[in-house]
């Protein structure tokens, strides 16, 4: 099992394992992680320890096969970041800055120690905000090697938006030729997005771009989507082989 460098002490970190084994203990972190969302996501200190807790849960997930925690998990990860550092080292040589190079003398312009001072606070808020997501200490994790992962998040996805997609319901047999053709039509868009969405994700999460175009082509042929759509899925610009 892959290993997290972490805040936690060993007693801690067994403890929470232990609590994620259960699916009542992984739903309990993501409501916890959800209500945290609604107030704040910037976690600062937290990183680490964030970044721990959402590894040992994406190892229970993987372990059980539970896709639907681990996507949530995944766009979570997307979610709480903590602001990067300023580092003094990425200060301008001073060397090359407009004071010391003398601009403004003999054409009329002042460089004043204002327009120092402005610089320089313009150039640390650009740092300060740099911000740096959990996922990034994700990445490396083997659950995003497993494409029995992405297969059943995709089709977990597709699931819930074709369950919340409409608010009538009717059966394909009392759906006359426009109707079906309509209904059809939304199918296959909601599942074009789905797709689209997730072999994005592949990529951003260490996936070889080959890898994401083979998960393509084969939920493409699975869902029954037209050369076209799946001419534009590996078109787009993470799957595009051309670039």
């Amino acid at each position: 099992e892959a290993k997290l460098a972490i805040g936690f002490t060993e007693p801690e970190e067994k403890k929470l394992a232990r609590y994620l084994e259960t699916a009542v203990g992984r739903d309990a972190l993501l409501h916890s992680l959800n209500q945290q969302r609604s107030r704040k996501t910037e976690i600062g200190e937290g990183f680490d320890d964030l970044s721990a807790a959402i590894w040992t849960l994406l190892d229970r997930c993987q372990q059980t096969g539970d896709a639907r925690v681990a996507k949530m998990a995944m766009m979570l990860s997307q979610t709480f970041y903590r602001e990067k550092p300023f580092d003094l080292e990425d200060e301008p040589d001073e060397a090359t800055s407009p004071t010391s190079r003398g601009e403004g003398e003999g054409s009329g312009t002042d460089v004043t120690s204002r327009d120092t001072i402005a610089e320089t606070v313009q150039r640390r808020s650009y740092a300060r905000g740099s911000r740096e997501y959990i996922k990034s200490a994700l990445v490396e994790h083997p659950l995003w090697q497993d494409m029995l992962f992405w297969d059943a998040a995709c089709w977990e996805s597709i699931r819930e938006a074709l369950s919340s997609d409409g608010d009538e319901v009717a059966l394909w047999h009392e759906l006359g030729p426009d109707a079906a053709r309509d209904a059809v039509l939304r199918v296959h868009n909601i599942v074009f997005s789905q797709i689209g969405a997730y072999a994005h994700s592949m990529v951003e999460f260490g996936c070889k771009r080959g890898k994401a175009r083979q998960f393509v082509r084969r939920l493409c042929s699975a869902y029954q989507l037209g050369e076209e759509q799946r001419h534009m899925l590996l078109k787009l610009p993470l799957l595009d082989d051309e670039e």
